[in-house]
């Protein structure tokens, strides 16, 4: 095994923006959703109106840096981290415990996400993911929250190696302090949650937690995958299932090849074990527990410029301290912010990367003030229809292609994303025509060799197609100056002019987001708030299982289960509505028909017919609807009124109960692109 580099319909039509600001009601809508994960309340919206520009600036700055001090905000940023680990989230709600109130939620629970609580609670510092002053522990009873029971004792356990006297602690969450020259430390490194994600085998010796390290704090990411040619494939057969494979010597023999003979000899192999080798090193002394010793080990890597790093450390905790004092570290980070509150289908210029990087640094790397500098710049309220793809676009795509080659003999490559590629207009234009002709552009991909078959990472059809795109617009560079001729680009291609893209939100490539599942979680209990908790025998209708339908990243490989909302996500997302619908509406019916309406009907509202509803109030209904559940500005279009009123004098609807009524149009109006994009 070696170690590879890899970096349904709408149910209702998709409105496109131009490109341009958002208005006033949008702009508010994506800061609440990005930072608190819930849309605004309408007296928030209807606080915009009135105002100048100048006041809606102020009124925007102050709005970010309450919600950032907002709870919820905690909850989301718990979340991204989670994911970004590629571990399992764990509560849909912040602070909220199903099982018991007075307890924790879940986040609280496990060393992990204690120390992002911390960090984002504190606005401190985003190194202290790597190197904080303190372990935080929770030490109680058993809990159940969110469909996991968490153990007394288990982290309690991880740290008993290096902590003796956790028993003596109090109940609660315990804060460990740790000396500066504690080498067994590392952050969420050292967490429980890390060791049990990444388990290690003598096969594995901590590959895979080298891996996560460089993949989330270097953006350099790898994976394990056997790429063997044509030729070897006979013979890596024989090595690998050997005469008398089921004996344990045959057993052992296969396993010396796999980790010996290919690991430690061939080129391709050694383009990623000579970072995670040496990296890995740094856990060895540590299974399944923390060890109370510390194992040497060193960061190495090559950089853009093929310049080797070689740096030596004590421990773990060393070796991390050496991360964040790279560039590489820091430009990492703050392009997962610019994809968490920015967008993720399009980089930043080099030069814009570096205005961003000056201000991490700036505000001393924490955590809130940077996020509130990037939601108060343009990029975060203004939006674009992207019809032709520049480098921008298409650096994430090539920037795969280059880490998979970078560093080592004959399977270097220069930069793709340097323009002139190879320094020269020569070098550049072959290299371009090399890149169409292995990925197969001209035929979108069907014949492609690159990335080889076995590689962990695969272009998707939507990947070939912005590549396709970018080159037949001359390929152009970062500031949109073409970089080929446009009669090269049509012949690589074999076409006759550019290729337009047809705009196309999904969750891959999107300027807006969709709401994930935690924000789904979080928005139903704010927006049906008489709705009891799901408990225990309900949660096989909002399980965990469901959250994937949601759009939830794939812990496996951090990717998102879908990219269009799909038969999958209206069904369980109906479950949802329905259940915490159906709660509120049945306890204060009065909220959503006003208490005129509801003496008219002669009986509980689960009991009568929505035909029973007198039709001159069916308007206010709805309008109160929209205002409820949607953005309050749309009651200024009335084709969106006159939509829904359609939806509710429906035949079909007419012999409904009005709890049932009220229920169909609510999901309704929840599954417009208003309510779910954001």
């Amino acid at each position: 095994m070696k170690w590879s580099r890899v970096g349904l319909l709408m149910v209702v039509p998709s409105v496109l923006c131009l490109a341009g600001e958002l208005s006033p009601s949008q702009r508010l809508r994506r800061l609440s959703m990005h930072l608190k994960g819930t849309p605004p309340p309408a007296a928030e919206f209807e606080a915009l109106g009135g105002k100048t520009a100048l006041e809606l600036e102020a009124f925007f700055r102050e709005k970010s840096r309450g919600y950032l001090s907002n709870p919820a905000h905690v909850g989301k940023m718990v979340t991204r981290v989670d994911e970004l680990l590629r571990l399992r989230t764990l509560s849909a709600l912040p602070e909220v415990n199903a099982s018991d109130p007075s307890l924790p939620a879940a986040e609280a629970l496990n060393m992990f996400d204690l120390s992002v609580i911390e960090l984002v609670k504190g606005n401190e510092s985003w190194d202290r993911l790597l190197r904080s002053p303190a372990v935080p522990v929770y030490l109680g009873p058993s809990v159940t929250a969110g469909g996991f029971t968490f153990q007394s004792g288990v982290d309690a356990s991880f740290l008993a190696n290096v902590f003796s006297d956790l028993s003596q602690k109090p109940v609660g969450v315990n804060f460990l302090s740790l000396e500066p020259s504690d080498m067994r430390f590392a952050g969420v490194l050292t967490s429980g949650r890390f060791f049990s994600r990444y388990s290690t085998t003598n096969l594995n010796k901590n590959r895979g937690r080298a891996a996560a390290v460089f993949r989330t704090f270097l953006c350099d990411d790898m994976r394990a995958v056997v790429e063997p040619s044509v030729q070897e494939e006979g013979e890596l057969l024989k090595k690998a299932f050997p005469e008398g494979g089921g004996s344990a010597d045959g057993y052992h023999r296969s396993l010396k090849f796999a980790d010996d003979d290919r690991h430690g000899s061939q080129e391709s192999c050694m383009a990623c074990h000579y970072k995670l080798d040496p990296l890995g090193g740094a856990f060895i002394t540590s299974g399944s527990t923390l060890s109370d010793l510390p194992a040497p080990g060193a960061l190495v890597f090559r950089r853009a410029d093929n310049s080797l790093v070689n740096i030596p450390g004590r421990g773990i905790g060393e070796i991390a301290s050496t991360i964040l004092a790279q560039p590489e570290y820091v430009r990492c980070q703050v392009t997962h912010f610019w994809k968490w509150f920015i967008r993720a289908d399009k980089m930043p210029s080099e030069a814009r990367l570096g205005e961003l990087v000056a201000e991490f640094d700036r505000v001393g790397r924490r955590v809130n003030d940077f996020i509130d500098y990037l939601v108060n710049e343009p990029e975060f309220y203004t939006e674009d229809d992207l019809t032709q793809a520049t480098l921008l676009h298409a650096k994430p795509l090539l920037q795969r292609c280059v880490s998979c080659h970078t560093g080592l003999g004959s399977q270097s490559i220069p930069s793709f994303v340097a323009f002139p590629i190879g320094g020269s207009q020569k070098t550049h234009e072959g290299w371009i025509e090399k890149i169409v002709g292995r990925l197969d552009l001209a035929h979108d991909g069907r014949g492609r060799t690159m990335p080889p078959k076995e590689s962990a990472w695969q272009p998707s059809a939507e990947d070939i197609v912005i590549l396709k795109s970018w080159i037949s617009y001359r390929a152009m560079d970062e500031a949109g100056l073409p970089s080929v001729s446009q009669a090269q680009a049509n012949d690589w291609l074999e076409i006759a002019g550019p290729i337009t893209l047809t705009p196309r939100r999904t969750f891959r490539r999107t300027f807006r987001r969709y709401v994930s599942g935690q924000d789904i979680f979080r928005l139903l209990h704010e927006k049906f708030p008489s709705a009891p908790f799901p408990k225990a025998e309900d949660l096989q209708i909002l399980s965990i299982r469901n959250r994937a339908v949601f759009g939830d990243p794939n812990p496996f490989d951090g990717l998102l289960v879908y990219e269009n909302v799909g038969p999958g996500f209206v069904k369980e997302f109906g479950k949802s509505v329905s259940y915490f619908a159906a709660a509120d509406i049945e306890s204060g019916p009065a909220s959503y028909l006003g208490a005129e309406v509801l003496k008219t009907l002669g009986g509980a509202p689960k009991e009568v017919r929505w035909s029973r509803i007198p039709r001159n109030s069916v308007r206010p209904i709805i309008q109160s609807l929209i205002r409820r559940f949607v953005d309050p500005g749309q009651l200024a279009s009335p084709q969106r009124v006159e939509e829904a009123l359609d939806r509710f004098q429906a035949k079909k609807l007419q012999d409904a109960s009005v709890v049932e009524a009220l229920k169909r149009m609510v999901f309704l109006l929840l599954m417009q692109e208003e309510f779910l994009a954001y």
